[in-house]
């Protein structure tokens, strides 16, 4: 069965090309099986240190940036 028209239909006219088939959302192909709990809570874990670290990294030697030791 093919998608339905998605959101794309609500544009105007110029904005259809600004936005390619391939990355709408409704047309990208589904994983075989859904993500475990586990898996999730993994990518979720490592999204937060990735993020988050750098940034606590700094803030906790924000002194030594700023020349005071």
């Amino acid at each position: 069965p093919r998608p339905g028209p998605g959101p794309l239909h609500l544009l105007p006219a110029p904005l259809h090309s600004a936005f390619p088939p391939l990355l709408l959302p409704d047309l990208l192909p589904r994983p075989a099986t859904p993500a475990s709990p586990g898996e999730s809570m993994f990518v979720l874990t490592v999204t937060f240190v990735a993020v988050l670290g750098p940034s606590g990294w700094i803030l906790s030697n924000l002194d030594h940036y700023k020349g005071r030791e």
